[in-house]
């Protein structure tokens, strides 16, 4: 099914079939950057804590694109710390300035690029963008996430409330306009969600995918694919705010716009949501309750699981509370926690649609009602004030993760 016709917030159209269709990233008279050919070796300086003796470790990690394989140097003693090795996890378009690594059971962080060779090479392909999704446009978030992971990579995402000092300042370009306290009082209290994206020519492609005009009208004569086309009403709430951004350091999946498409299309609102990068102390803590539950094994790929890659934590409501247990509905639209078993029992639930192990089956969902809140919180307010210092702020707290 189309995307476009999974989200009822869409706006209805003319039929343009006379108008060229265009990757809604890269739009008209679009020109594609000249692609150089990657270096041999690509050097980064990284940095290893080791929390068993409370220590710190640089290491200089050399990446050979050819053939995928890595090696590392132990900066500080000058010494080699890793032979030359292959390792699947470890991509080219993971190498960036602030990510994390998972090799071989430790986490490093990208602290800076090696030589100039590296630095020439890799800055452009890590231009940063930052998106804001307004009030008017968050009910089709699924489709928007859709589109964004064809284009960027998803650094960062936050889903919080708009305060008024925020909206003030938001609004600061609509100053001398008959609707800027329009404007404001459209912001001010509502939910948004904040993007920061990454890719090479990043705001261009960002300009192109929303759409230029703030009028959704005038993008609509333009680029009919445009998100202020397809979810904007007016030249004030057109849906969608961009801006260059600092720097990120947290990546995401690319199937998690498809998986809240599934999650929304059975019933569900998103009410809250944020990325996180745990690290294996964290994942340990959050799925303590589950140690007595798994078996060990079975309990220790779980915790590697999400301590390995990007997580997005996303609290959910039922939409018209048609159930009497939001939670428990949710487990039956999860399904088995064995995607080879869901696909044989219940193949139309998501993890039979989108897992792959029972270590990697793409969702995890609440157990139990009265686990519910706690799981929320300890995404949504405990990991994000340990991140950021301050308190996140979603949609109601009485539901379902």
């Amino acid at each position: 099914m189309s995307c476009f016709k999974q989200c009822p917030g869409g706006n209805k159209f003319p039929n343009l079939s006379d108008v060229p269709v265009v990757n809604p990233c890269e739009g008209f008279g679009y020109r594609a950057p000249f692609r150089r050919e990657v270096p041999f070796k690509l050097v980064f300086v990284t940095q290893w804590y080791n929390e068993k003796v409370e220590i710190e470790k640089r290491l200089l990690l050399s990446y050979y694109h050819f053939d995928g394989t890595i090696e590392m140097k132990d900066l500080d003693r000058q010494m080699p710390f890793l032979k030359r090795i292959k390792l699947e996890n470890i991509k080219l378009q993971d190498l960036f300035v602030g990510n994390k690594l998972y090799i071989l059971g430790r986490h490093l962080v990208i602290l800076d690029y090696g030589d100039g060779i590296t630095r020439e090479y890799c800055t452009p392909l890590c231009e940063r963008a930052f998106l804001l999704v307004r009030p008017e446009a968050v009910a089709n978030l699924p489709c928007i996430i859709q589109r964004l992971e064809k284009c960027f990579r998803i650094v960062y995402a936050k889903m919080a409330r708009m305060t008024k000092e925020m909206a003030y300042e938001l609004s600061k370009p609509d100053e001398g306009e008959e609707f800027h306290l329009k404007s404001i009082h459209s912001l001010s209290g509502k939910v948004v969600v904040a993007f920061f994206l990454m890719t090479e020519k990043a705001m261009e492609k960002l300009k192109n995918l929303v759409g230029e005009d703030l009028d959704p009208q005038e993008c609509l004569l333009k680029n009919h694919q445009c998100l202020r086309a397809l979810y904007g009403h007016d030249k004030m709430m057109n849906g969608f705010y961009y801006s260059d951004t600092p720097e990120c350091v947290i990546k995401v999946d690319r199937r998690a716009g498809i998986i809240l498409g599934d999650i929304v299309a059975s019933g569900f609102e998103i009410t809250g949501l944020g990325v996180f990068w745990l690290n294996k102390k964290e994942a340990e803590e959050f799925y303590e309750i589950y140690k007595r539950i798994y078996v060990e094994s079975e309990y220790w790929e779980m915790v590697d699981e999400l301590s390995i890659g990007p997580c997005m934590a996303v609290e959910l409501a039922l939409k018209n509370d048609q159930q009497s247990d939001p939670v428990d509905y949710f487990r039956q639209c999860t399904g088995p926690p064995d995607p080879d078993l869901a696909r044989k029992v219940r193949p139309q639930t998501l993890r039979a649609r989108h897992g792959l192990t029972k270590a990697q089956n793409a969702i995890h969902c609440t157990d139990l009602p009265e686990d519910a809140i706690p799981e929320i919180e300890y995404f949504l307010v405990i990991l994000d004030r340990r991140a950021h210092g301050i308190k996140n702020v979603t949609g109601n707290m009485n539901s379902t993760c």
